[in-house]
């Protein structure tokens, strides 16, 4: 499901958005880029979302369709994903923090439906996990082989609950438990989704530096008329 309901979704909203044009958003993660142990077969169907959205991208582009295809790659977000999924290792699973929260992904995910982008990070550490695991991939795998035990399991025994592998297990919820690691607000993604808020940060950063500079010149001119 994970790869087919992307495949299935996308060519069912197709025909509707060649009508009056829009955007195809498809969600996959920063394991498209990066595989994560333990995570063998995730990884797999998120890649070939990749593979997948990026080859449509360019057939829509051939065909001139008015659409704009977009995909999402969030860092790990603190959704119940841990308490949904089947866990077969000797202790309890989770994934290297930090966390963002789900906001950020709906956040994201409203940015590119009114902006024309071609895929859209989540959080600032998939961001640089990706571009360090296609720069350095061998320097890469050597830090998961060395920290992947300590980044993937918790020290706790595994809880074996129901999951949600064949059917739902428990109620739908947006956030879910993150092991003590407390969700965070994603600043790049606030500053690539909120231009206004760049575009003001970028005046406040020029205004202390401009006055930084006036302070300088103001105290230069005052040692030399001392001087004299």
């Amino acid at each position: 499901m994970n790869f087919w309901g992307v495949v299935n979704g996308s060519l069912a909203a197709l025909p509707h958005l060649d009508k009056q044009g829009g955007a195809l958003i498809n969600l996959g993660s920063f394991t498209s880029d990066v595989a994560a142990p333990y995570m063998g077969m995730y990884s797999a169907s998120k890649q070939a979302i990749k593979g997948y959205t990026d080859a449509l991208r360019i057939e829509v582009g051939m065909d001139r369709r008015p659409v704009s295809i977009t995909l999402i790659k969030p860092a790990p977000i603190a959704t119940p994903v841990l308490q949904h999924q089947r866990n077969l290792l000797d202790r309890q699973a989770t994934m290297p923090p930090p966390f963002y929260r789900p906001e950020d992904v709906a956040r994201t995910i409203l940015y590119a439906a009114e902006h024309p982008v071609r895929d859209l990070f989540v959080g600032g550490t998939a961001r640089i996990g990706s571009i360090f695991g296609q720069i350095l991939p061998s320097i890469a795998d050597a830090g998961a082989v060395s920290f992947a035990q300590r980044i993937f399991k918790t020290a706790q025994p595994p809880t074996r609950r129901p999951d949600n592998l064949y059917e739902p297990s428990m109620p739908a919820a947006t956030h879910g438990d993150t092991h003590g690691h407390h969700p965070r607000p994603s600043t790049d993604t606030a500053l690539r989704t909120r231009p206004k808020l760049v575009a003001a940060a970028v005046a406040a950063v020029s205004g202390l530096w401009i006055l930084a500079r006036l302070s300088r010149a103001t105290d230069a001119e005052r040692d030399y008329s001392h001087e004299d």
